[in-house]
């Protein structure tokens, strides 16, 4: 495997992880909102 397919590999990771971590926090945010 090529350094640049494992950066990319690792940077492609780091993005769905984050996608996934704002998502989450969306989430929980928009449903303290609408529960209080």
């Amino acid at each position: 495997m090529k350094t640049g397919n494992k950066i990319a590999l690792f940077y492609s990771a780091i993005t769905i992880g984050v996608i996934a971590v704002v998502t989450l926090v969306f989430y929980w945010v928009s449903t303290s909102y609408i529960s209080r």
